[in-house]
């Protein structure tokens, strides 16, 4: 596991050991579309002060990011899912801030997961 970057590459060796490559490559995609739709939607609901909105999107966004070993993405959205159950508005805007941020620094890890197992 690699903490400098938040990403298990475990997660994907995982995923690969219950439903092959193709499954791999597909949650892989998955992540890489959904999980930016996701954040854009805790982007949109969080000024509107929307926090079922929040909470529903940050779930989501969780569980996508479990799967392909998005750690920190995976934990960042844990807590803002808390925040937004727990009407913590104030704490949302920089919770999201650290969540782009890891969503950046792991993104290049996942693509580079994702081309490995397309190429094999």
């Amino acid at each position: 596991m690699d903490d400098t970057d938040g990403f298990d590459p475990a997660a994907i060796e995982r995923l690969r050991q219950m439903g092959g490559a193709k499954l791999a490559v597909e949650m892989l995609a998955i992540y890489l579309d959904y999980a930016p739709a996701r954040l854009a939607d805790v982007r949109e609901a969080a000024p509107r002060g929307d926090l079922l909105a929040v909470q529903k999107a940050a779930h989501a966004l969780k569980s996508t990011a479990n799967h392909v070993g998005a750690r920190a993405v995976r934990d960042l959205a844990r807590q803002l899912e808390a925040l937004a159950r727990a009407q913590s508005a104030e704490l949302i805007p920089d919770m999201v801030a650290e969540l782009v941020t890891a969503m950046e620094q792991v993104r290049p890890r996942i693509e580079s997961a994702l081309r490995e197992l397309q190429a094999k």
